[in-house]
């Protein structure tokens, strides 16, 4: 069983393991990549350096900006976005964004820079009760709802 069967047919979700889909959510989203164990616990620790809600605009216009993609004219598959999305160059607006959120302030930093990088932080700072569980549970919803994506 694939997602694409789970998504197609919404009875499959109640004939076979709950576990089992949330799994072939999660290879989905992951790009087909399975997670171990280790990796997991890993990802649960890690702080979260991208929201695609809050970042849309940043990475609407880097697809532009780099690849000539208009993201709203496009019907692109999602393991082919979030691989563009991961090879953005560095100067794209959405890793400047993430290079700020990911910045230590350390004693050794010039007060000038600690200020410059605390308003930076607040600036591209995201939700704090936006968990990657959080997140990966909302994509879920979607997914499971056919890609019936709201628009505002």
């Amino acid at each position: 069983m694939t997602v694409r069967d789970f998504v197609k047919d919404k009875k499959l979700i109640n004939q076979y393991n709950l576990e089992e889909v949330v799994n072939q959510l999660l290879v989905f989203y992951n790009c087909g990549e399975k997670t171990s164990d280790e990796n997991s616990q890993k990802n649960k620790n890690s702080k979260i350096m991208y929201s695609f809600d809050k970042d849309q605009y940043l990475v609407y216009s880097d697809f532009i900006r780099f690849y000539d993609i208009d993201l709203s004219e496009t019907n692109m598959h999602w393991w082919k976005f979030k691989k563009l999305f991961i090879e953005l160059p560095l100067n794209s607006s959405v890793k400047e964004a993430m290079k700020f959120r990911s910045i230590v302030i350390t004693s050794k930093m010039t007060p000038e820079q600690k200020n410059y990088y605390l308003k930076m932080k607040k600036l591209y700072s995201l939700e704090k009760d936006m968990t990657k569980t959080k997140k990966q549970a909302q994509f879920g919803s979607i997914l499971f709802n056919g890609m019936n994506i709201k628009h505002d």
